[in-house]
């Protein structure tokens, strides 16, 4: 989709920005004092941000309106080449105050005025020049010099935007209740000096509900009279073209309208037309009358002047015998700081068209740690280290996320000789901070002395033996770390494995590790929710991992399952064993008689997958792991592929919208559950398959629905081993 062309510094205005990228970067930057136009923010290396109309994600220059007024840029060129200044020129194009163009650098060479704007050259991520010139063609107005540039990082200048507030409580101004039309009072040469004097807030209540709201009670000259009242204050502007907005915030009751210098800027509450006498159009209850309530403004920044301006309000009861009234603004400029206090920013999340506030110095290089995470059996000195000169390392050992005000500062080595989860950052004054690194180390006696650990297997003659190989020389491991309260306190979603949605996943590091070859390791930040049907109040779980671009990374990219052409994953399914486990057990725990159903190998669904996998039907890749939550071991779990429409589109081609994807049941008086796509194709194939097949045609039409060989097939795994878990929610069902 094409980005629109012009585009205005307006607070709601929001664009896509891009995932963070770590690097420190020299930039040298050129100003020629404010001049009419600047460019205000690049970006070289364009993977996933905006698009242009060809749908191709095209470097871009901002150039910005520095002034208060709207200008033409026609005439003006961009350049890459110093000793070529008019290479490429600008059409007439007006940019209203404070106003953007964002200019395509994609050597498409477009600059029709009723067109997108494309530069004829191309900028060079590895590093050039890049200029902004006058019509002349000789005066520079802003230029670059910069060295290799990262993907998805823009930079350019800040000005640290200076939030002011001009207008408040307790602010001077001047009031009248009008008995007749009076020309002209919103303007800002009236004059109001005869006016009765006060300040804000203003209003009056027969009871004391308000009073800590105004300073000002018009109580006797209003109410019974008049429900409008005339407000006006002034207040000065030094330098109107450094203004980059003006915010209003209201408490008010019951409406109201309002003029900066005389241009009608807002209203609630108010009548079209607006007379002397207006009332307020509806009654505005108290308790949101108290709430300041932010109001939109329609208002041209290049109305403020230098020196004196006026804010007027009419203030509107509902009734003339109301019993209480109020008007109490805040208005509040955000303005640019000095020229000389211009600062070259870079923007982790590049800000086309939004004022560019949000910038960091420099990129903090990432955490480093002496030694990988895995099993080991003596205590180690662990050192952590990041290469940028004069950073600050915290870090946390109980699994909390550090950060400025959160962990412990790291001076010298850390001794591990107990099972511990190292989180660490780097931060930096004025830099971008770290990513949060998480490094799990594990000691097999710590493991086997948990709490949760079954004495009577640790101590078995059967077992003790053999215990320690097989929680460190056979299968992965899995580490999750997340916040205690989050998981287990009484809202957590393991307290309360009923909830589902994103309301119901919380964020975790994850972490995995082979046991054979240490090299085969990973960290990435995920989401976690509690996965199943009854399973979920099983002691023993089912999780549901998400990869977003939430957390970090949008996938997870690394080769989990041996000899599958996969190897991304935006979900992966953590499978406690459900009725396959010791967890169905009487009363879902330990029973003097039965230890665990007989049927509790922890292996049907593992081994019916692989089955379907060798006869050459398309089965989730799975393997079995070790997992740990919060250093604590929580039993042996069966990773696996999620079968929703991203599985499909990994093995199978096309797109994830090729696929509709339904399951069985979550919750019990469900029919299905729709996992991706729609029910369209399902409900028509079961209305034809319970209508019943009586004709070649119904064989034919229900054949282009359902790859029947594939389902007899399916069957035949199912049926053959038993799975009593798969066929009772058909059963139940009636499909």
């Amino acid at each position: 989709m094409s980005q629109l062309l012009v585009h205005w510094r307006q607070p709601n205005q929001i664009y896509v920005g891009s995932k963070s990228l770590y690097f420190i970067l020299a930039l040298v930057l050129t100003t020629k004092l404010f001049a009419d136009f600047k460019i205000s923010e690049f970006l070289t290396s364009n993977e996933n941000g905006v698009t242009d109309e060809d749908s191709d994600h095209s470097d871009w220059i901002e150039v910005t309106n520095t002034k208060n007024e709207t200008l033409n840029i026609g005439g003006w060129h961009l350049t890459d080449d110093k000793s070529n200044t008019k290479k490429w020129v600008l059409p007439p194009l007006d940019i209203a105050p404070q106003g953007v163009i964002i200019v395509f650098a994609s050597g498409k060479n477009r600059n029709q005025d009723a067109s997108e704007l494309h530069t004829n050259f191309s900028l060079d991520s590895n590093g050039e020049y890049l200029a902004l010139v006058k019509p002349d063609g000789e005066t520079i107005t802003s230029e670059y010099t910069f060295p290799k540039q990262e993907t998805d990082v823009s930079y350019g200048y800040t000005l640290n935007p200076i939030n002011e507030i001009i207008v408040s409580s307790n602010t001077p101004m001047e009031w009248l209740i009008p008995t007749s039309p009076l020309e002209e009072w919103m303007s800002n040469s009236f004059d109001s000096t005869q006016w009765n004097k006060g300040a804000f807030g203003v209003g009056f209540d027969t009871s004391e509900d308000y009073e800590p709201f105004f300073e000002t009670d018009v109580k006797d000259a209003m109410r019974g009279i008049q429900t409008s009242i005339y407000l006006r204050t002034q207040f000065e502007i030094t330098d109107p073209n450094s203004i980059l907005k003006v915010e209003l915030n209201m408490q008010y009751e019951d409406g109201f309208v309002a003029w900066i210098n005389n241009q009608l800027t807002a209203s609630r509450n108010a009548p079209e037309s607006i007379e002397w006498n207006s009332r307020a159009t509806s009654n505005r209850p108290d308790s949101q009358a108290v709430q300041k309530a932010n109001i939109n403004l329609e208002f041209d920044l290049g109305n403020f002047q230098e020196g004196t301006n006026t804010l007027a309000i009419q203030g509107l009861n509902r009734s003339s015998i109301g019993s209480d009234f109020l008007i109490s603004p805040e208005l509040t400029i955000t303005k640019r700081a000095n020229e000389e206090e211009l600062n070259i920013g870079y923007f982790p999340e590049p800000t086309p068209g939004l004022v560019n506030n949000d910038s960091v110095l420099g990129f903090v290089k990432d955490t480093k740690f002496s030694v990988r995470r895995g099993f080991y059996e003596e205590p180690f000195e662990l050192v952590i280290s990041s290469s940028t000169p004069d950073s600050i390392i915290k870090y946390t050992t109980d699994g909390s996320t550090p950060g400025e005000d959160i962990g412990m500062i790291y001076t010298k080595p850390i001794n591990i000789d107990k099972s511990t989860t190292i989180r660490a950052i780097a931060l930096k004054q004025g830099y971008q901070p770290t990513n949060i690194d998480t490094q799990t180390y594990l000691f097999v006696n710590d493991v086997k002395d948990q709490t949760l650990m079954d004495d009577d297997v640790i101590n078995d003659i059967r077992y003790s033996d053999i215990i320690d190989e097989s929680l460190t020389g056979n299968i992965s491991v899995m580490s999750i770390t997340v916040d205690d309260d989050q998981f287990f306190g009484p809202f957590g979603i393991h307290s309360n494995p009923e909830l589902s949605g994103r309301d119901a996943e919380v964020p975790i590091s994850l972490e995995y590790f082979s046991t054979e070859n240490i090299k085969e390791q990973f960290q990435i930040d995920a989401g976690l929710r509690i996965h199943g049907g009854n399973a979920r109040d099983h002691p023993k779980k089912p999780f549901r991992l998400y990869f977003r671009e939430l957390y970090g990374e949008k996938r997870l990219r690394f080769d989990l399952f041996k000899n599958s052409p996969v190897s991304s994953f935006d979900q992966l399914i953590l499978r406690s064993g459900g009725h396959d486990s010791w967890s169905l057990a009487d009363g879902f725990g330990r029973n003097e008689v039965l230890d665990i159903p007989p049927h509790g190998t922890l292996m049907r669904d593992q081994f019916l997958r692989k089955t379907e996998t060798e006869m050459d039907m398309l089965s989730p890749r799975g393997k079995y792991i070790h997992l740990y939550i919060n250093n604590r071991y929580w039993g042996v779990y069966n990773l696996h592929e999620r079968p929703n429409a991203a599985f499909f589109e990994s093995h199978l081609g096309g797109d994830e919208s090729d696929y509709d994807v339904i399951h069985h049941p979550t919750f019990f008086g469900e029919s299905y559950t729709m996992v991706d796509g729609d029910p369209i194709a399902w409900e028509t194939a079961r209305n034809i398959v319970n209508r019943g097949i009586v004709s070649e045609n119904d064989y034919n039409t229900i054949s282009n629905l359902i790859d029947i060989d594939n389902l007899i097939d399916h069957f035949i795994v199912r049926t053959w081993s038993g799975d009593y878990d798969w066929l009772s929610p058909i059963q139940r069902n009636g499909a």
